[in-house]
C-alpha cells in the first residue's frame, strides 16, 4: 500500500512539473516575471510548546523563515511558485532547536488558467513538512479556491508531512453552458508509530465532474459529481460518491458566491474486525471572495465525510475567515479565524475534536524593503472521543520582515 501511495504522488508531483515546464515555456517572453526573496526574523513567546493537555511548557522562540517566491503573469492570470523554511531555535529547550523545523513549496494560480478563449485551468500543488501542527495549521488553513480543507487537529509534536494537488479543467461548450472535470490528490505521512500517537498514513484521491448553466450573466446553477478514494496505512480502505447541485453568484465584479449542496453515499467494506458500514452524509460547500484595492476577505465554509487520520470515515465541518487590509501608505493589518470539527463515524466515536485556531496582527512599513510585526495566535481544542486531544495554546511575537522584489529584466 506504501509503495502505491509513494507511486501517485510522484506521479500527480510529475504531471503538476510538466504543467509548470508548459506555463513555463509558452509565458516567460512576455510574463513580466518577478522575483520576490524575503526573510522574517521573529522573536516569539509561546505557551505550550510540545501541544500538550497537561503539564504545559512555556518558552521563548528565535524564529527565521527565509522565503523565495517566482510569480509571473500569462494566460491572463497571474502564477507563483513560494517556498520557504522555518529555522527555530529555543531559549530553554535546546533540543527542539532545528535550522528547518518547517519545509513548504505552493504553486497556485490566481484565477484559471485561460489557454483558449473556451478551455481553462485551474492547478494547485503544496508539499509541507513540518513539526508542530500549529505551524502548519498558519500555512495551510486560509481558504484556497477548489482546495478542500485539510485535517486542522493540534497533535502532539510529530513529523508529518502534507501533500495536496489538483487539477480543473473547464470548458465553454456553449455561450451559457459550461463544463468541468478534475482530479486531485491529498496525502499524510506520519513518522511516529500509529499503535502509539492513533496517527495513521492516509491517502485521498478525487475525481469530479461538474456542469453550469448560466441563467443570467451573472448567476449559474447546475449539477455536480465527485467520486474519492480513501486509503489507510491500516485500517479498510472507502469509497464515496457525492452529487447534488451548484450555484454559482457574481454579486458585484467585487464579490463571488459559490455553493455547493448534495450528500454523499459511503461504501466501505469490513474485516475481521468492523462491520460494512454503507450510508447516506449531507455535503455542502460555501466561498465567498471580496477584493478591493488592498482589502481582501476570504469565507470558507464546508461539511463533508473524508477520511481521517484515526484511519475511519471522518464528518469534517470546517469554517475559515481571512481579512488583510492595508489602511494607509505604512500600516495594514491582518485577521484569520477557523473553525473545525472532526468525528469519526463509529460508535462511540474514536476521535471527536473540535479546534479553533485564531490569529492577527499589524504591520508597518519602516522603508519599502523593510517592516516592523506585531502579532499573536490562540488555539483551543476540546475531545470528547476516545483519544484525548485537549490543547490550549497562546503565542505572541515581535518580528521584521526584509523582502525586495525584482525583475530579472
Amino acid at each position: 500500500m506504501i509503495m502505491r501511495k509513494n507511486c501517485r504522488i510522484r506521479g500527480f508531483s510529475t504531471l503538476i512539473a510538466i504543467l509548470l515546464v508548459f506555463a513555463w515555456a509558452f509565458s516567460t517572453e512576455a510574463a513580466n516575471i518577478r522575483f520576490s526573496p524575503s526573510i522574517a526574523l521573529e522573536e516569539s513567546w509561546d505557551s505550550n510548546i510540545f501541544n500538550t493537555n497537561s503539564d504545559e511548557t512555556s518558552d521563548y522562540i528565535f524564529r527565521a523563515k527565509p522565503r523565495l517566491g517566482l510569480i509571473w503573469n500569462a494566460y491572463q492570470t497571474t502564477m507563483q511558485i513560494d517556498g520557504g523554511i522555518q529555522s527555530e531555535l529555543y531559549a530553554d529547550n535546546s533540543e527542539l532547536n532545528n535550522v528547518a523545523d518547517t519545509k513548504d513549496v505552493t504553486f497556485s494560480v490566481t484565477d484559471p488558467m485561460q489557454i483558449t478563449p473556451r478551455f481553462s485551468l485551474r492547478p494547485f500543488f503544496r508539499f509541507v513538512e513540518f513539526k508542530d501542527a500549529v505551524q502548519n495549521n498558519v500555512l495551510i488553513l486560509p481558504p484556497t479556491p477548489d482546495v478542500p480543507p485539510s485535517q486542522a487537529i493540534v497533535t502532539a509534536r510529530e513529523t508529518q508531512r502534507l501533500y495536496q494537488g489538483l487539477l480543473r479543467m473547464g470548458y465553454q461548450l456553449t455561450p451559457r453552458t459550461d463544463l468541468f472535470l478534475g482530479g486531485g490528490i491529498s496525502a499524510r505521512n506520519y513518522d511516529g508509530d500509529p499503535a502509539i500517537t492513533g496517527n495513521q498514513n492516509t491517502e485521498t484521491v478525487n475525481a469530479e465532474a461538474s456542469f453550469l448553466y448560466k441563467l443570467t450573466p451573472r448567476l449559474s446553477s447546475g449539477v455536480f459529481y465527485i467520486f474519492g478514494y480513501n486509503s489507510f496505512e491500516l485500517d479498510p480502505d472507502f469509497d464515496t460518491h457525492t452529487g447534488g447541485g451548484e450555484g454559482r453568484y457574481q454579486l458585484t465584479e467585487l464579490y463571488t458566491l459559490t455553493v455547493r449542496g448534495g450528500a454523499t453515499y459511503l461504501t466501505q467494506s469490513g474485516d475481521a474486525t468492523n462491520e460494512q458500514n454503507d450510508d447516506w452524509y449531507p455535503y455542502g460547500t460555501l466561498d465567498v471572495t471580496y477584493r478591493r484595492q488592498y482589502l481582501r476577505v476570504s469565507l470558507q465554509g464546508s461539511y463533508q465525510l473524508v477520511g481521517g487520520s484515526s484511519g475511519l470515515p471522518t464528518k469534517r465541518g470546517n469554517v475559515g475567515l481571512v481579512m488583510s487590509n492595508r489602511i494607509t501608505e505604512k500600516w495594514s493589518w491582518n485577521l484569520s479565524g477557523f473553525y473545525q470539527t472532526n468525528v469519526s463515524i463509529d460508535n462511540p466515536p474514536t476521535r471527536d475534536v473540535d479546534t479553533i485556531q485564531g490569529a492577527g496582527g499589524v504591520e508597518y512599513r519602516v522603508v519599502e524593503w523593510a517592516s516592523v510585526m506585531l502579532g499573536g495566535n490562540i488555539v483551543r481544542q476540546s475531545s470528547s472521543g476516545l483519544n484525548e486531544d485537549d490543547v490550549d495554546r497562546e503565542s505572541v511575537f515581535l518580528g521584521v520582515n526584509v523582502s525586495r522584489p525584482y525583475k530579472p529584466y
